[in-house]
């Protein structure tokens, strides 16, 4: 059976009382296991201060240079209350042999934001 965990969430980042919640997830490695899938062209990440866990569920994809780009939305005040790390995250995409680039296509047409876009080097 493929990895499938059941995650208190002590305090979902945006909520101001502390409440958690359970969720079923599963790691991104078992899905890729799972469906042996070989590359992923894209992936966008915006689970608002959980980034560090999704893609700690990503490690071997990423390890084995599967994802061509990755779209990753985190601010470190909601990384850090979620018990996560910018810099644990930038490595492991680094570890992936993704490195970030500044799109001033997108930042022309949106604006600023909080996206953070990688590429496979």
């Amino acid at each position: 059976m493929p990895d499938q965990r059941v995650f208190p969430v002590r305090t979902a980042a945006m909520t101001p009382d502390g409440d958690g919640l359970e969720v079923q997830t599963r790691t991104l490695d078992s899905i890729v296991d799972e469906y042996e899938i070989n590359r992923i062209d894209l992936l966008k990440v915006d689970v608002d201060g959980y980034e560090t866990r999704v893609l700690r569920g990503a490690e071997n994809t990423l390890r084995g240079r599967a994802i061509r780009h990755a779209i990753v939305e985190f601010c470190d005040h909601w990384v850090d209350r979620s018990d996560g790390s910018s810099d644990c995250m930038l490595g492991m995409l680094s570890a992936g042999g993704l490195e970030q680039v500044n799109d001033w296509i997108a930042t022309a047409f949106a604006g600023p934001a909080l996206d953070r876009m990688f590429v496979l080097r």
